[in-house]
């Protein structure tokens, strides 16, 4: 009845590995005689039919699409397919690592039959802490953007307009706040590091705790914008964890929404150009789906939450009359608030 935690999983199974290499991860319990279909093989039909499996029962998955996990045909993860992402990510750097030199050697074989770029071979683990230390990266840099547009906020300072001028300064290079961290690498990864060396990781926690609490910043500001003006309807503009992709795991943009839709109910249109309907969390509680369109025409509050493209497209004559919290800083020339009633920064 409770939600997969992907992230939990995920952990579940890397820390398993390095404490005792080789191990099984679980052993499965005595056949139970029971067959059970798991409909929907993503990332939490997959974890539900291990649960199911481990239990001992005969597992039976179904999913329209051809490749299990979330992937394509070509067996790539979907929300990596938009904008030539997996292209990129062939033509990268890559680092191959290998339980043993042998095995090494065998996946740089296969690997260089279709990377552009440099294959790096080495030890499985340091392979693993190689993928990890990536994503930490980000997630530390990632964080110093968010806190940075606390402090903008704070001060009553366009924290795009201070980014973009301290990214003139030729060893500076701040990245972009928004309304946390998501996906199932940035907003996962840090953890292992934390966990496998807690005393000596007090900056990547800290930092996995700016950005989950910029989320909840990013809840208060909007709650505060929606109560002010009673029952006017307000439009969340995205769901996914970036732009231009379907994928919604660990999406602060989801988080933010559920949150909303739990305190103001039907008040609350999801636009998602990337859904067909909503999780079942939205629905419950009144939330409706709708387009871009339907939103200009009937709600005035706008929180934005992703920047897919299509909400970048939306000319100033169609919102300059909204209310709107921007947390991704993709309408520059949106008017200042009104009155003081609506003031609430575009940092998020």
């Amino acid at each position: 009845s409770k939600p997969v935690e992907i992230g939990l999983l995920q952990r579940f199974a890397v820390e398993g590995y390095f404490a005792k290499p080789g191990k099984p991860l679980f052993e499965r319990a005595p056949p139970s005689g029971r067959r059970v279909a798991v409909v929907g093989a993503g990332p939490a039909g997959l974890a539900a039919a291990h649960g199911l499996a481990w239990r001992g029962h005969d597992v039976t998955l179904f999913d329209a699409a051809p490749k299990l996990g979330g992937l394509n045909e070509y067996g790539l993860a979907t929300y990596k397919v938009a904008g030539g992402f997996a292209q990129r990510e062939i033509d990268w750097l890559m680092s191959i690592g290998g339980i043993t030199p042998r095995c090494a050697r065998k996946a740089l074989t296969f690997y260089r039959r279709f990377v552009r770029g440099a294959c790096v071979t080495t030890n499985a683990r340091a392979a693993e802490m190689t993928k990890l230390t990536e994503n930490a990266f980000r997630d530390v840099n990632i964080a110093f953007a968010n806190e940075l547009s606390l402090v903008a906020d704070t001060m009553g300072v366009d924290v795009w307009e201070v980014i973009r001028l301290a990214n003139r300064h030729p060893r500076v290079n701040i990245l972009q706040p928004g309304p946390g961290v998501g996906g199932h690498c940035i907003a996962v990864d840090p953890w292992f590091l934390v966990h496998a060396d807690p005393a000596n990781t007090p900056l990547i926690r800290t930092a996995r705790l700016v950005n989950d609490g910029k989320t909840d910043h990013v809840i208060a500001q909007a709650a505060a914008l929606i109560e002010a003006h009673p029952g006017a309807p307000v439009a969340c503009l995205g769901l996914a964890f970036k732009a231009n992709i379907d994928d919604f795991r660990e999406s602060p943009a989801l988080r933010v929404a559920q949150a909303l839709s739990e305190r103001f109910g039907a008040r609350v249109r999801i636009v998602e150009p990337y859904a067909d309907r909503l999780p079942p969390a939205l629905e419950a509680h009144g939330a409706t789906l709708i387009d871009i369109d339907a939103a200009i025409d009937a709600c005035p509050i706008m929180i934005v939450l992703v920047d897919h493209d299509v909400f970048r497209s939306v000319p100033l004559e169609e919102r300059a009359d909204k209310l709107v919290l921007d947390t991704r800083g993709i309408w520059p020339d949106q008017p200042a608030p009104r009155s003081p009633r609506d003031a609430l920064r575009l940092a998020g």
